[in-house]
């Protein structure tokens, strides 16, 4: 026997009513048997034959497939029978309405171990086999009712079923179409199929071979065709045949020449495959309803985008200050005169604070870290020439190492010898703009100019930092350079700028110049400094930190708009889910386990998030091209950094996971029965 059923009961509870569609009904069923069941409705016809395909369990009883008990199966066995073992032809055909009906007729063999190689090449057959060899590009709604029948008779037998279970298979059909459908049957039946069918017309009950008649939930009847009661010997009835010994029997299941190495790759083969299936179908959800789609990740894109903008502009920025460090000197040290703190307001001589020339001598000496160093003072005065002057320029006092200290070439002249120093001679250096303002000649080298009330000898142009700096150079102020003992005679506001060997060691030059400093002021262990000492990479590693900070916190401020996108996914994947129920119900039927639907809502929503998030990087690639347009924004440099691209994809991913895992969910567990039944 290929079905027995003994003593099988099905009690349903609705609200307070208890309810029993089967009462101990035992039935059994050979192979290519042609078997109808009858019955009025709520006899329990209909339960019957949900049971006998393992779309639901019985309360009680035992049910044994192929000698398997079914009721003894897990979940996922009972998938696999379904799958491999039974067809199913619904009343209402349960075709997907956006697929062909070669698409609809493959829809078992992708859950199907034994369909992956020859899955598209078995539906075909399948189709020709119901005659529908010339409609295989047609979606349902292109179809009539007998073309559609014949679609779900075609599903039903892709997977070369041992057992045909019909369920009113002609009950939405005209009589012209029901007799084809039923022809058709027949000969299915004489090529050695097993069939079960349910239905409540004699005229159609009429063409089986066994007809069983349900009551109460119990077996009424179960006699041959010729001996049921209602049997009219008027109606030609379709005579029994045996299969014809010449009738070709089912093309065998096509395998790969490499079986051996097929089989060592079934464990990778089936996740990848099973993968691969649902992104398809994500992306054939997703372009089924393109503007809902689109509308549902408008939240992620706006996330992305506003993320990957923000980020941008940060990164321009800093990458902007940082090229100002840098041109400035990241290795620099300022040492300066500065009034002890210790907290209590007190007054300090100006006399008792300020550095002197000798104070510095010896300092490379005692300072290994330290490269170079130059004296540095300043003051301000009105310079002119002829008829032309400029007020309240700052002039600089420098010594010979100053060039290499601030890495400032004099690009026409000479810069500042050792005897211009040590003689405090009348030269000076000037920028272009104070050349401008002068009007001096194109080379202005050997004009003189007049500092206060002193001449100088212009000996050379010294050039100017880029006009965007931080740090003053390249304004469009006058710049004037002499030796350093020429400005110290009028000027004792000394300073020195030293320079590092490498920005790694500014820590370690630090420390070496405030002990030499220290001791050189004679300043006791209790005795607070009385001078301050700056390094320019301490201010670079604020500043970066302060950027990571602003990147991470601004990030993190605009990736809300990605939760909020990921409370629309969760939404809209709710509604569908709603939506295809009976779809679900139709795959679940077919041979879907809980893991091929899980997946293939996650894979939706993950798929539906990172879709979201490609179009949201590219309006933050238009952002920051537009940002990067305006100079007084200062971003030139300003782009999308590789990890926020990847932090991008990899948060709408986790949206896409997080927030479609519950929808996932929902519909794995849907009860097959029950979702074929939703409306």
């Amino acid at each position: 026997m290929v079905i027995r059923l003994e003593n099988i009961t099905k009690h349903y509870r609705v609200g307070e009513e208890h309810i029993r569609a089967l009462d101990g009904a035992s039935l059994e069923v050979g192979e290519n048997e042609y078997v109808a069941i009858m019955g009025t409705s709520g006899s329990g016809k209909s339960t019957l034959m949900n049971i006998l395909g393992c779309l639901d369990r019985p309360t009680a009883g035992t049910y044994e497939l192929d000698g398997t008990l079914t009721t003894a199966l897990s979940a996922r066995s009972l998938a696999n029978v379904r799958n491999e073992r039974i067809g199913f032809v619904f009343q209402s055909f349960e075709l997907l309405p956006r697929l062909t009906a070669l698409k609809n007729v493959e829809l078992p063999l992708i859950y199907s171990k034994a369909g992956w190689w020859g899955r598209r090449t078995r539906a075909k057959e399948a189709l020709r086999r119901v005659g529908l060899g010339d409609r295989m590009r047609h979606r349902p709604n292109q179809l009539s009712g007998g073309q559609k029948q014949r679609v779900a008779i075609a599903r039903a037998l892709v997977a070369r079923p041992a057992i045909l279970l019909a369920d009113e298979p002609t009950g939405n059909l005209d009589s012209r179409t029901s007799d084809e459908i039923l022809a058709l049957f027949a000969e299915l039946h004489r090529q050695g199929q097993t069939i079960i069918m349910v239905t409540h017309e004699p005229d159609v009950a009429r063409h089986a071979k066994r007809v069983v008649r349900m009551k109460d939930g119990r077996v009424q009847s179960d006699l041959p065709i010729e001996q049921d009661p209602l049997y009219e010997s008027t109606r030609e009835a379709v005579p029994f045949a045996a299969p014809a010994a010449d009738t070709p029997a089912a093309p065998p299941v096509r395998r790969a020449r490499n079986s051996a190495t097929l089989r060592l790759l079934r464990p990778i083969l089936i996740p990848l495959l099973l993968l691969y299936q649902s992104i398809v179908l994500a992306l054939g959800q997703i372009w089924a309803n393109k503007i809902r789609s689109m509308l549902t990740t408008v939240g992620i894109i706006i996330g992305v985008a506003s993320v990957t903008a923000v980020v941008a502009a940060l990164t321009g920025l800093k990458q902007n200050v940082l090229s100002e460090f840098e041109s400035f000197g990241t290795n620099k040290i300022f040492i300066l005169p500065y009034p002890p703190d210790t907290g209590r307001r007190q007054v300090y001589r100006w006399a008792d604070l300020r550095f002197r020339p000798h104070d510095f001598d010896g300092l490379l000496e005692h300072c290994p870290s330290v490269a170079r160093f130059t004296r540095v003072c300043d003051f301000q005065r009105s310079i002119s020439h002829g008829t032309r002057s400029d007020q309240n320029v700052e002039i600089t006092g420098i010594e010979p190492s100053w060039h290499q200290t601030e890495n400032r070439t004099v690009t026409m002249g000479r810069p500042f010898s050792l005897i211009d120093n040590t003689d405090s001679r009348a030269v000076c250096l000037i920028n272009l703009t104070a050349q401008q303002k002068l009007g001096l000649d194109a080379d202005p080298t050997g004009q003189d100019v007049m500092i206060g009330d002193r001449r100088y000898i212009v000996v050379g142009v010294v050039e100017s930092r880029a006009e965007s700096s931080m740090f003053g150079g390249g304004r469009s102020d006058s710049e004037v350079l002499v030796p350093f003992n020429t400005a110290y005679d009028a000027s004792q506001n000394l300073h020195i700028v030293a320079a590092c060997r490498s920005p790694e060691l500014s820590d370690e030059a630090r420390e070496e110049i405030r002990f030499f400093v220290r001791n050189r002021r004679r300043l006791g262990v209790e005795k607070p400094d009385n001078f301050r000492i700056e390094a320019v990479q301490k201010y670079v590693d604020q500043f970066k930190s302060i950027a990571t900070a602003m990147t991470m916190v601004a990030a993190g401020i605009v990736g809300i708009s990605l939760l909020v996108g990921g409370v629309g996914i969760m939404n809209i994947m709710l509604v569908s889910v709603s939506e295809r129920t009976r779809e679900i119900g139709l795959r679940k039927a077919v041979g879907a386990q809980f893991m091929a639907i899980l997946l293939q809502f996650l894979v939706e929503a993950l798929v539906l998030c990172l879709l979201g998030g490609f179009v949201g990087l590219l309006g933050g690639e238009g952002i920051t091209a537009i940002l990067k347009s305006f100079p007084q924004a200062q971003l030139s440099k300003a782009t999308i950094p590789g990890w926020a691209v990847a932090l991008s994809f990899g948060f709408a991913a986790t949206v896409g996971l997080v927030f479609g895992l519950f929808p996932a969910i929902k519909a794995a567990l849907l009860n097959p029965i029950e979702a074929l039944r939703h409306e």
